[in-house]
């Protein structure tokens, strides 16, 4: 409803003086002689009394059911023993009431209105009233909050497909988040819920949970699950249900929340108006007359979506005839909105068939106006989905017209029946050029039967257009009768017309393989073959035949495989999966090396899959094949299905190949699985000396993760020649642990070669990084470092530090910056420079200030400009202030370059300030610009 709306009734209500037995404040009814009295309590809530009152007296009335007046109380604190409504009047008394207790009188007469045969609805909050009052938490059976305890009575929830009690102590009444939810109906057969479906979907509401009270003759209709995840008990609580009282019949609705949105959505929600009108209905009648509305929000999911909540605007079912009208001006480019709310009101009546009857006519007759080929077009949309033969009429006259055959045509595509197909029939005997290939294509997509032969006809018509979209059609059909057609036109046409009728009667086939009947497609299959055709349409013929052959189609693809017709081979390759089994699969292995490079480059793809060892076999000729492509392919599939025996194989390819060959046959060397694999390669690594297999069978142990010849790994790290050493060191940051740290640092020392030392060292750095406490990382070296008197070995040692970045071990690097050897200097220096964190700034930053040699201020002051790139969460200002003392030891471009490329990281003001600095200076002139670009940018980005 809209506001003003819901205003206006108020201010009605409230323009009422207080009556006294006929003086409440009563909002009068246009009269209505046979209509059923209601009167709505309301006046005091903790909810929106004045949103929803107005309301329901609309909900009411709009049933043409009820004439309703309303009672407003006193407000709160006011003088409640005037409020005395005279509740014989009327038939129904509807509670939206949760204020001060009523007087004694008003109370009785409540009571006795209600034994006396009363109907009454209690609505939502009205069982948070009055829990001190038995008689009245007797009539609405539950209730919750105001204190309600055990005392109350028991909660009552759905257990078990019934209705379970539960006494135990605690609060009555609760709810979670609002929210969508699903009503179950839990009684079908009730005058309420008689005719609903049984599960919809409520919009967003509170839903009531861990109510209780006496619970005397309740009888629960319909419960909804209180998630947990949304804050819920995790019970199905009951949502609506009725009470019998004396003589009267009470139906109480959790449901309806209103408060904060206006229009309130529980409200709007199709399925709270509906089961309102109806609970009011039987509590006044006994009885329901009412319909379900088509468009009730039937559900089977347990999650709601936007399709499966139903809101009335106003509170009203909508008008297709409102909608209709509107939409009737609408023109391509404008708003869909119109188009939108159209789309939902059909979609809402899909599961009701006399709905859709009567949405079909209203459709049918908007066809007939004289509204927009665009509005026609939308609801032809609609009348693809609930047609029926009723709309053939309408829809053929339109059929054979220019500007609506298309429109007609989408519409009657999907509508069943044989009335559908003669009215197509009949419009392609009216029609010609555009409008007749339409049609033409329509009887296609529709497989019309009874129009095979007038389509048999238009294969062989003057028009190449309307000849190629018959054959096209009849493609679809898929009949002997069409066919037999299609063969014909195959055999006699030239040309595209020719390809095409081989392409419908393959597709033909491809209908009569669905339809089990293999014969008569492997026969088009046969004769599609023997055309003479295009490759591409005789492969899908002969991947036809093959599949349609059952037993032979193995024969068959060998047959292929063997015969000269290269374009085939393919085809029969990507079958071989298909049809061949580990036991039969020898014939096609015998096949691969007299195939062509490229086709056996396909089928070792396919046999990767086969582990037989006939497959092995033939795979491993295929190694040393003269063809690159082929051994790589190969090499490949000996990692996917090789065993122990191919080790040797793959360890000489790997050793004396380049290239992909060489990277394929590692990779297979490290990706082999079974017995025996790790062991036969440790064996072969201890008897083979050739330094190439040793350094590829390394490789592969610190690959393949083989621990336990760690031992054999760090004799080949001291002892062997130098490719193996360097291999065995590298595998060591697999294989090694900390425990090793000792005996890495004594290979360490021994190596003769620079690139030995480095690669030792970071592998050094690499086991000292497993050791969780970092102050412990360098222990090792540092334990070592005193007893060590050579110069090399304590650069050596100086040089790891750097790499495992322990900082409890930079007091000895800058302790080492003060030697009087220049090697030891040297080596603090660019140990500091390599560290990975941003500890020894100050070091770096005090190097690049005052050593003298060049060499080792930018080495210094690169890494120092590195590590304030590296810490990206510093305050800008901050690391900026850090930049600018940077430049300001910058001699040369290069350094003055990198703190130009890190100022947009930390972008501010005096980072831009800095960077516009450097536009001056000639040699980084491009640079600064850049930066300051990036920096403004990002600035912006932060305002």
């Amino acid at each position: 409803m809209k506001k003003w709306r819901i205003k206006t009734l108020l201010l009605v209500i409230l323009a009422f003086g207080f009556l006294f037995g006929g003086n409440s404040p009563i909002l009068k009814a246009s009269p209505a002689t046979t209509a059923l009295k209601v009167l709505i309590i309301t006046g005091q809530n903790n909810h929106d009394w004045k949103t929803s009152s107005p309301i329901l007296k609309q909900i009411l009335e709009d049933t043409g059911l009820f004439k309703v007046d309303i009672a407003t109380s006193p407000p709160h604190k006011g003088d409640m023993e005037s409020f005395n409504p005279n509740f014989k009047l009327y038939q129904l008394v509807v509670l939206d009431y949760n204020g001060d207790s009523w007087s004694t009188k008003t109370q009785k007469a409540f009571v006795d209105f209600v034994k006396a045969g009363g109907g009454v609805v209690v609505y939502h909050a009205a069982n948070n009233a009055f829990p001190e009052w038995k008689e009245y938490n007797e009539i609405i059976g539950l209730g919750g909050w105001g204190n309600r305890n055990k005392t109350s009575g028991p909660y009552v929830f759905w257990k078990e497909n019934k209705a379970a009690q539960d006494f135990s102590p605690g609060i009555g009444g609760y709810h979670g988040h609002q929210h969508d939810f699903p009503v179950v109906n839990r009684d079908t057969t009730h005058p309420i819920t008689k005719g609903l479906p049984e599960k919809w979907m409520h919009a967003k509401d509170e839903l009531y949970s861990l109510l209780r009270g006496p619970a005397k003759n309740l009888f629960i209709l319909s419960t909804a699950y209180s998630d947990t995840k949304q804050s819920g008990t995790g019970r199905d609580e009951p949502v609506l249900f009725t009470v019998k009282y004396g003589k009267g019949r009470i139906f109480h609705t959790v449901l309806g929340h209103a408060g904060g949105e206006i229009p309130p959505p529980s409200m709007e929600c199709a399925g709270f108006i509906v089961t309102f009108q109806r609970g009011a209905e039987w509590a006044a009648t006994g009885k329901v007359t009412l319909k379900v509305p088509g468009d009730f929000p039937a559900t089977n999911k347990d999650f709601s979506t936007p399709d499966d909540v139903r809101r009335w605007k106003d509170f009203y079912p909508p008008s297709l005839k409102s909608i209709l009208k509107k939409a009737a001006t609408y023109e391509y480019g404008q708003s869909k909105e119109i188009l939108s709310q159209l789309r939902d009101y059909i979609r809402s009546f899909r599961n009701s068939p006399e709905s859709r009857q009567h949405n079909e006519e209203q459709l049918l007759l908007f066809l007939k106006s004289n509204a927009t080929l665009a509005a026609k077009m939308a609801v032809c949309r609609h009348l693809r989905v609930i047609g029926s033969e009723m709309s053939v009429p309408v829809l053929e006259k339109m059929l054979t017209r220019k500007d609506t055959s298309d429109m007609a045509r989408y519409a009657l595509e999907k509508i069943p029946g044989d009335t559908v197909d003669r009215a197509f029939v009949k419009g392609l005997a009216k029609s010609k050029g555009k409008i007749r290939i339409g049609i033409i294509s329509s009887l296609g997509r529709r497989k019309t039967p009874n129009s095979v032969p007038v389509l048999g006809k238009l294969i062989y018509n003057s028009d190449s257009a309307t000849a190629v979209a018959a054959t096209t059609a009849l493609g679809q059909v898929a009949n002997s009768e069409s066919a037999k057609i299609l063969l014909g036109a195959m055999n006699k046409t030239k040309g595209q017309l020719k390809i095409q009728a081989a392409t419908s009667l393959l597709k033909n086939a491809e209908l009569f393989q669905t339809q089990k009947n293999k014969e008569m497609a492997a026969d088009i299959f046969d004769k599609v073959l023997a055309a003479n055709i295009p490759a591409p349409l005789r492969r899908v013929a002969m991947r036809g035949k093959i599949v349609t052959a059952g037993k032979n189609a193995g024969k068959i693809i060998i047959e292929v495989l063997k015969s000269k017709d290269k374009e085939m081979y393919s085809l029969a390759i990507s079958l071989v999966r298909d049809i061949f089994d580990g036991t039969t699969i020898q014939p096609v292995c015998e096949l691969l090396l007299k195939l062509p490079a490229t086709s056996q480059v396909q089928l070792l793809s396919v046999l990767s899959l086969y582990r037989e060892p006939e497959v092995l076999q033939i795979v491993t000729k295929a190694t040393k094949s003269k063809d690159t492509g082929v051994r790589i392919a190969a090499l490949n599939v000996l990692g996917k299905i090789g065993d122990s025996s191919v080790i040797d194989l793959l360890t000489q390819c790997a050793a004396k190949s380049v290239g992909e060959e060489q990277t394929t046959a590692r990779k297979s060397l490290w990706s082999l699985k079974g017995a025996n694999i790790d062991s036969t390669i440790i064996l072969n690594l201890i008897r083979n000396p050739d330094p190439d297999i040793q350094f590829e069978l390394i490789q592969s142990i610190g690959e393949r993760r083989i621990f336990e010849v760690k031992n054999i790994l760090f004799g080949k790290a001291s002892y062997s020649g130098p490719k193996s050493r360097v291999a065995a060191i590298q595998a060591l940051k697999v294989i090694a642990d900390p425990s090793d740290l000792p005996w890495l640092l004594t290979i360490l020392l021994k190596a003769k070669h620079e690139a030995e030392r480095q690669e030792i060292g970071n592998t050094i750095a690499v086991i000292a990084s497993k050791i969780p406490q970092e102050n412990r990382r360098a222990n090792a070296v540092k334990a070592l470092l005193p007893s060590v008197k050579d110069v090399k070995g304590q650069c050596s040692l100086y040089r790891v530090l750097g790499k495992i970045g322990d900082n409890s071990t930079l007091p000895l690097l800058r302790k080492a910056l003060g030697s009087n050897k220049k090697e030891i200097r040297d080596v603090a220096v660019r140990a500091l420079a390599d560290w990975p964190n941003a500890t020894p700034m100050d070091d770096l930053l005090q190097i690049a200030g005052q050593f003298s040699s060049t060499v080792h201020q930018v080495l210094a002051l690169r890494a120092y400009i590195r590590l304030i790139g590296m810490d990206k969460y510093r305050s800008p200002e901050g690391a900026v202030r850090s930049l600018k003392e940077a430049l300001a030891l910058s001699r040369r471009p290069e350094e003055k370059k990198m703190i130009l490329g890190i100022l947009p990281v930390f972008a501010c003001k005096d980072g831009l300030n800095l960077a516009e600095s450097l536009i001056k200076d000639n040699e980084v002139k491009a640079e600064a610009k850049l930066a300051v670009d990036k920096i403004k940018k990002e600035i912006e980005k932060q305002r």
